[in-house]
Protein backbone atom coordinates (compact mmCIF):
# COMPACT_ATOMS: atom_id res chain seq x y z
CA UNK A 1 0.00 0.00 0.00
CA UNK A 2 1.53 3.22 -0.65
CA UNK A 3 1.00 6.06 1.56
CA UNK A 4 0.86 9.29 0.79
CA UNK A 5 2.02 12.72 3.20
CA UNK A 6 -1.81 13.10 4.56
CA UNK A 7 -3.22 9.90 3.44
CA UNK A 8 -2.48 8.29 6.63
CA UNK A 9 -1.56 8.95 10.14
CA UNK A 10 2.48 9.39 10.28
CA UNK A 11 4.56 11.67 12.47
CA UNK A 12 6.04 13.68 9.99
CA UNK A 13 1.91 14.46 8.94
CA UNK A 14 2.20 15.82 12.61
CA UNK A 15 5.42 17.15 13.02
CA UNK A 16 4.50 18.94 9.70
CA UNK A 17 1.75 20.42 10.80
CA UNK A 18 2.71 21.47 13.97
CA UNK A 19 5.58 23.17 12.22
CA UNK A 20 3.37 25.26 9.94
CA UNK A 21 1.31 26.06 12.52
CA UNK A 22 4.20 27.35 14.62
CA UNK A 23 5.14 29.70 11.65
CA UNK A 24 1.96 30.80 11.27
CA UNK A 25 1.10 31.26 14.87
CA UNK A 26 4.64 33.35 14.87
CA UNK A 27 4.02 35.29 11.80
CA UNK A 28 0.22 36.45 12.64
CA UNK A 29 1.23 37.86 15.90
CA UNK A 30 2.13 41.13 15.63
CA UNK A 31 -1.79 41.40 14.08
CA UNK A 32 -2.81 38.76 16.52
CA UNK A 33 -1.81 41.42 19.54
CA UNK A 34 -4.11 43.79 19.21
CA UNK A 35 -7.23 41.48 18.10
CA UNK A 36 -7.26 38.18 20.66
CA UNK A 37 -7.82 40.34 23.46
CA UNK A 38 -11.10 41.30 21.66
CA UNK A 39 -11.72 37.75 21.38
CA UNK A 40 -10.84 36.46 25.00
CA UNK A 41 -8.16 33.99 23.28
CA UNK A 42 -5.42 36.53 25.06
CA UNK A 43 -4.06 32.95 26.21
CA UNK A 44 -2.11 32.38 22.82
CA UNK A 45 0.17 35.37 23.19
CA UNK A 46 1.52 33.81 26.34
CA UNK A 47 4.95 32.61 26.70
CA UNK A 48 3.40 29.23 27.52
CA UNK A 49 1.91 28.60 24.77
CA UNK A 50 4.61 29.11 22.97
CA UNK A 51 7.13 26.76 24.92
CA UNK A 52 4.47 24.27 24.65
CA UNK A 53 4.34 24.39 21.06
CA UNK A 54 8.40 24.06 20.59
CA UNK A 55 8.00 21.36 23.34
CA UNK A 56 5.50 19.38 21.09
CA UNK A 57 7.65 20.33 18.04
CA UNK A 58 10.79 19.03 19.45
CA UNK A 59 8.88 15.54 20.95
CA UNK A 60 7.77 14.93 17.78
CA UNK A 61 10.76 15.52 15.49
CA UNK A 62 13.12 14.13 17.53
CA UNK A 63 10.93 11.05 17.34
CA UNK A 64 9.93 10.92 13.49
CA UNK A 65 13.29 11.44 12.69
CA UNK A 66 15.43 9.28 14.46
CA UNK A 67 12.83 6.66 13.33
CA UNK A 68 13.27 7.62 9.73
CA UNK A 69 17.07 7.97 9.96
CA UNK A 70 17.69 4.65 12.02
CA UNK A 71 14.63 2.34 10.42
CA UNK A 72 15.04 3.60 7.04
CA UNK A 73 17.37 6.16 5.12
CA UNK A 74 20.28 6.13 7.37
CA UNK A 75 20.32 9.78 5.86
CA UNK A 76 21.00 12.70 8.07
CA UNK A 77 19.76 15.77 5.87
CA UNK A 78 16.59 15.80 7.87
CA UNK A 79 17.58 16.08 11.01
CA UNK A 80 20.35 18.53 10.17
CA UNK A 81 17.09 20.81 8.42
CA UNK A 82 15.14 19.93 11.91
CA UNK A 83 18.49 21.30 14.06
CA UNK A 84 18.71 24.61 11.57
CA UNK A 85 14.96 25.02 12.13
CA UNK A 86 15.57 24.92 16.25
CA UNK A 87 18.59 26.59 16.52
CA UNK A 88 16.90 29.95 14.39
CA UNK A 89 13.80 29.66 16.43
CA UNK A 90 16.20 29.56 19.48
CA UNK A 91 18.13 32.88 18.01
CA UNK A 92 15.18 34.16 17.67
CA UNK A 93 13.43 33.84 21.26
CA UNK A 94 17.07 34.98 22.66
CA UNK A 95 18.33 37.92 20.38
CA UNK A 96 14.85 38.78 18.18
CA UNK A 97 12.60 38.86 21.24
CA UNK A 98 10.40 35.97 19.70
CA UNK A 99 7.50 37.07 17.79
CA UNK A 100 9.27 40.50 16.70
CA UNK A 101 10.96 39.43 13.79
CA UNK A 102 10.59 37.18 10.77
CA UNK A 103 13.14 34.86 12.57
CA UNK A 104 10.76 32.48 14.27
CA UNK A 105 8.99 31.28 11.48
CA UNK A 106 12.01 30.85 9.07
CA UNK A 107 12.70 28.47 11.86
CA UNK A 108 9.69 26.69 12.11
CA UNK A 109 9.57 26.27 8.36
CA UNK A 110 12.79 24.83 8.58
CA UNK A 111 11.69 22.38 10.80
CA UNK A 112 8.26 21.87 8.41
CA UNK A 113 10.34 21.13 5.74
CA UNK A 114 12.70 18.52 7.73
CA UNK A 115 9.20 16.14 8.14
CA UNK A 116 8.44 16.99 4.61
CA UNK A 117 12.41 15.68 3.54
CA UNK A 118 12.26 12.96 6.05
CA UNK A 119 8.53 11.52 4.71
CA UNK A 120 10.47 11.54 1.12
CA UNK A 121 13.44 9.40 2.10
CA UNK A 122 11.45 7.43 4.00
CA UNK A 123 9.28 6.69 0.85
CA UNK A 124 12.17 6.54 -1.52
CA UNK A 125 14.00 3.61 0.60
CA UNK A 126 10.45 1.75 0.62
CA UNK A 127 10.06 1.89 -3.11
CA UNK A 128 14.05 0.66 -3.57
CA UNK A 129 12.80 -2.49 -1.06
CA UNK A 130 10.04 -2.96 -2.87
CA UNK A 131 11.24 -3.17 -6.30
CA UNK A 132 14.29 -5.06 -4.75
CA UNK A 133 12.18 -8.26 -3.72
Amino acid sequence: MKHTLFGTFNLDAVGFSASMLCAIHCAAMPLLLTVLPLAGAEFLIHEGVEFFMIGVGVVVGAWSLSHGYLHHHKNLSAVALMLLGFAVITVGHLFAEGHDSIVTPVGASFVALSHIVNWRLMQRTKDCCAKDA
